[in-house]
């Protein structure tokens, strides 16, 4: 996953040692999510749709759990299967409900299928438990803003302030900035 975070020139080069070490594990366990899931991340995101659908699937029909599991869901709305995807991320979020990116990634979920008021409290309890976890916090901006509920939107941006004071938030016409 934090593959998506290098620069695109070092991309192809870290998504061969992937495939590398996801055959190699494919080898001893043909099932194991982990690898079906490393293998699905370094598809490069344009042009490979085709690819990505194969990849995805094989991961789906892949048995057990496992981290490979959690990104099910995340894959399924780039394809614009919500229900699908909420519904696969909620059984990944039941296996491990202490997880923070399970939560996240729930939470997420319930927003990208519409519903806000599910996504905030989730959103909430990441925050003041992981307060040092960026994604909850922009996701909680986020939700906020679409229920234009704007004390809320103060209320967080002066906390995100109070926890990352060298890297000020600001407001501007609707959108949070870092």
């Amino acid at each position: 996953f934090l593959r998506l975070y290098q620069p695109f020139a070092e991309r192809a080069a870290s998504a061969a040692q992937v495939n590398r070490e996801a055959e190699r594990a494919l080898s001893l366990d043909a099932q194991n999510l982990d690898a079906l899931a490393a293998q699905y991340f370094v598809i490069a995101p344009f042009g490979h749709f085709v690819e990505t659908d194969a990849a995805l699937d094989r991961l789906r029909r892949a048995p057990g759990t496992g981290d490979g599991q959690r990104y099910t869901g995340w894959a399924l709305r780039h394809f614009g299967w919500m229900r699908e995807a909420l519904t696969a991320t909620e059984q990944a979020y039941q296996l491990d409900v202490l997880d923070p990116m399970s939560a996240n990634l729930l939470a997420i979920a319930r927003m990208a299928a519409g519903d806000i008021a599910d996504a905030i409290p989730m959103f909430e309890e990441l925050v003041e438990r992981m307060p040092t976890m960026s994604f909850p916090v922009s996701s909680l901006l986020r939700a906020h803003a679409f229920q234009q509920d704007w004390a809320a939107v103060d209320r967080l941006l002066a906390l995100a302030e109070q926890l990352s004071p060298d890297r000020p938030f600001k407001l501007e016409i609707g959108r949070a900035h870092v």
